[in-house]
């Protein structure tokens, strides 16, 4: 007899979107803090992407307070010279609702955020995004208004698997040969409903 283990969940979402210019468009892969700042299941938070500019060479990386006015925008900050919560926070104090920090080496991809200076004062978003993505954003940054969303994000006919329909043996895995014979295998159905569903979540139209 195989025993099953039946769950149900909600699904959400994480998701960092750019919605303009169109040619930037799309959903961007990214990694979170480990231990400090706001979590994209909480919220969505929009606005225009903004450099930030501490003044210093190099004047993109956040370590010391930003000169510029960042209100109800998206920091852009470079990684670098110290911690990621400095960063995020020096964003927050300038009045970005959210940061993302660009990765300055070409190829390494994505990281854990850890915490560390000011984490404990540090209530907005924080992302990590690659070199690679990250210069596509600057250069259209540089030319042009550049909007974007990130947490909490609901489409409409957003699919989902009800994961109370899926069926998974509770020991080890079962050979395929084996829950075709007409024994007590064949009780087993692998099986999960997908379908269209309302989550919860913020929606965002487009």
């Amino acid at each position: 007899m195989v025993l099953c283990v039946l769950a149900a969940v909600s699904v959400n979402a994480q998701i960092f979107l750019i919605d303009s210019p169109a040619d930037l468009a799309g959903n961007y892969e990214f990694s979170e803090t480990v231990d400090y700042g706001a979590n994209l299941l909480d919220d969505v938070w929009c606005g225009e992407l903004m450099m930030g500019d501490d003044g210093i060479d190099p004047d993109s990386d956040g370590c010391t307070p930003l000169m510029n006015d960042l209100t109800d925008k998206i920091a852009v900050i470079d990684r670098g010279a110290c911690n990621f919560s400095l960063k995020s926070y020096h964003a927050q104090a300038a009045g970005a609702v959210a940061c993302i920090i660009v990765n300055i080496n070409p190829g390494e991809g994505l990281i854990g955020m850890l915490g560390g200076d000011s984490m404990a004062a540090v209530v907005i978003p924080t992302i990590f995004i690659s070199f690679e993505d990250g210069e596509q954003i600057k250069t259209a940054m540089a030319s042009g208004t550049v909007s974007a969303c990130m947490g909490n994000i609901v489409f409409d006919n957003n699919i989902a698997i009800a994961f109370e329909s899926v069926q998974v043996p509770l020991i080890g895995t079962i050979p395929a040969d084996q829950i075709t014979v007409a024994d007590d295998y064949t009780s087993f159905t692998p099986a999960a409903d997908v379908s269209n569903v309302i989550l919860e979540g913020k929606k965002i139209e487009g």
